[in-house]
């Protein structure tokens, strides 16, 4: 994936601001790219889909877990979204 060209910056107060460096605040930043970041591919999905086949012992995954890991994945992959747990 291509590094973004810019970030945009959003305050507490909702003041916008678009940064050529990386803040490192505690606002929401948003990357910024000159093109949009390119579908996943085959083995980036595989990769996903590894990273679940490993779930502890005895857990028993539901179609909701799978579900969320692959929007997590996806996010993740195209440099948006939220750390989760």
């Amino acid at each position: 994936m291509s590094e973004p060209v810019a970030w945009l910056s959003i305050d507490c107060i909702g003041e916008r601001y678009l940064c050529f460096s990386k803040p490192n605040d505690n606002d929401e930043v948003y990357p910024l790219y000159t093109a949009p970041p390119q579908p996943l591919t085959e083995s980036e999905v595989k990769e996903m889909y590894r990273g679940m086949s490993r779930a502890p012992l005895g857990k028993r995954l539901t179609h909701h877990d799978w579900f969320q890991a692959g929007v997590l994945f996806a996010e993740k992959a195209h440099g948006i979204g939220g750390e989760h747990e």
